[in-house]
């Protein structure tokens, strides 16, 4: 007789806790703009409903070629 088996045990612990609600501004006056560049260079011409390079403190010839989309993203402002 041959006798094959697999057993698994496994006890868990989840710890669930929501996020806080969103208070204040989200594009504070004085901070520093994240910004990711458009993934090829545009000379400077923002895409319509984008961030502009100067509102963003890009240079106009920024790019970055991992990003796949071709307009600006960032946390201040178009």
């Amino acid at each position: 007789m041959i006798l094959f088996g697999d057993l698994l045990y496994q006890h868990t612990e989840t710890h669930n806790e929501l996020a806080p609600t969103a208070t204040g501004n989200f594009q504070t006056p004085g901070a520093v703009a994240i910004a990711i560049p458009p993934g090829t260079v545009l000379n400077g011409v923002a895409p319509p409903n984008t961030p502009t390079f100067e509102s963003t403190g890009l240079p106009a010839d920024a790019f970055n070629p991992f990003n796949p989309e071709n307009w600006l993203k960032s946390n201040h402002g178009s």
